[in-house]
């Protein structure tokens, strides 16, 4: 038994897991720590301009990343071997990622001079064009390439803790929104100077392309930035859509249940995340298989036991203002497990196949819902908290049944 129990925790898949498990749980902790003091000290306005803000780094981070996250890591599994190679491939995707940051900073910039993103709060477009930047080079996707999410950890939870100690330290008043965002940047350049110099440590380097690979990296990329900037439309810029069109008050009510179930999703992803070049070097269908029913059951029983306690744990967390808004945390609650198997008969399955571009093309299909759905709302005037996460509800259900499907008949 302790044999068996050893050779199952020495599977890469496993040593990766472990690695993101301990990383996720900082993730879903700091913010659970940090977001009920920041409801409470802003208020639902000053909260739900966070929300807002947030999101809008969220969106900017799908620009600057442009697919990367899933494009690299998959090429790097494949050839971690040869280190120019990886050194070269990490070159060209740095000098692209600075090219769209600088493109949205300086938009950001002309927004803030010329428009502003609230009362009073010209600088809080610099302070999430600077957070894009910043998070734009942390290379996660090389560690995940590499399999040695470790190094993530490492570096991730340094940055979580700085961000909580920053908030505890200086937020004190409604009128800090904008440090807020601030501070996260300010964490996150933390992590950038671990996460560099891991590069050099684990035996690479960054290394200047030429322009041929540039381009081709670029061009490589496209279809996966296309894909996330699909997702993108029915997931991080849910907060950001539902504050434009339907108040500040609605964005907090709405972000915070999203944060909710982003924690929750935490529990899972890491599994995915490790499974993703795992499945795209050694291409093992039971496992994938195991890995659904194993981790999908537990997940399942738990997000049904928790919906009937949803208004409670809104106001535990996030205090009495939101103590009303648990039927918006019981729809993200049905999405937390319809997602699960959604993504696992996303990229990690398709990886196995060779047919990864089939995981694209679904998120695609499910924007175009997405999109569909917004325009009925936006223009019947009802886009509200509830009715946003509704239609997420429908797509996420949609792209989940098409993998499903495609992926049988393509096995078979």
């Amino acid at each position: 038994m302790i044999e068996k129990l050893k050779k199952i925790t020495s599977h890469s898949v496993a040593r990766n897991s472990i690695a993101l498990f301990a990383l996720q749980f900082v993730s879903m902790v700091a913010p659970l720590i940090v977001l009920p003091y920041l409801s409470r000290i802003l208020g639902i306005d000053g909260f739900g301009l966070v929300m807002l803000a947030l999101s809008a780094c969220a969106i900017g981070l799908i620009i600057t990343d442009y697919g990367f996250n899933l494009s690299a890591t998959y090429q790097i599994s494949k050839k971690r071997e040869n280190v120019q190679y990886v050194s070269e491939f990490i070159g060209a995707i740095f000098i692209i990622k600075l090219a769209l940051a600088l493109i949205l900073l300086t938009c950001a910039a002309l927004y803030s001079y010329f428009i502003g993103f609230g009362i009073g709060s010209h600088m809080l477009p610099i302070y999430i064009g600077l957070n894009v930047l910043v998070q734009a080079f942390l290379p996660t996707w090389f560690f995940q390439g590499i399999e040695r999410m470790k190094n993530v950890t490492i570096y991730m939870v340094i940055a979580k803790i700085s961000y909580v100690l920053l908030v505890f330290a200086f937020i004190k008043e409604k009128a800090d929104v904008e440090w807020v965002i601030l501070f996260y940047a300010l964490s996150n350049s933390v992590a950038i100077l671990i996460a560099l110099r891991s590069i050099y440590t684990n035996g690479y380097a960054i290394k200047y392309p030429t322009s041929i690979k540039i381009k081709s990296v670029f061009k490589d990329s496209s279809q996966f930035f296309l894909s996330r900037a699909a997702v993108s439309i029915y997931t991080s810029a849910s907060t950001f859509l539902v504050g434009a069109f339907a108040g500040i008050q609605q964005a907090a009510i709405y972000g915070a249940s999203e944060k909710v179930y982003q924690a929750s999703q935490s529990i899972t992803a890491p599994i995915v995340q490790a499974l993703f070049p795992y499945m795209a070097k050694n291409k093992n269908e039971k496992l994938l298989l195991n890995v659904v029913v194993i981790i999908g059951v537990p997940l399942f029983l738990s997000c049904f036991i928790a919906g009937f306690w949803a208004n409670e744990v809104m106001e535990l967390i996030f205090g009495h203002e939101f103590a009303q808004t648990g039927h918006i945390l019981q729809v993200f609650l049905i999405i937390t497990v319809i997602n699960f198997i959604s993504v696992n008969f996303g990229y990690p399955a398709f990886a196995g196949l060779g047919k990864i571009h089939i995981a694209n093309y679904t998120v695609m299909l499910g924007a175009l819902i997405q999109l569909l759905c917004l325009a009925v709302l936006y223009f019947s005037g009802k886009i509200t908290a509830i009715n946003v996460v509704l239609s997420v509800l429908i797509v996420e259900s949609f792209v989940m049944t098409f993998r499903c499907y495609l992926y049988f008949i393509y096995s078979r």
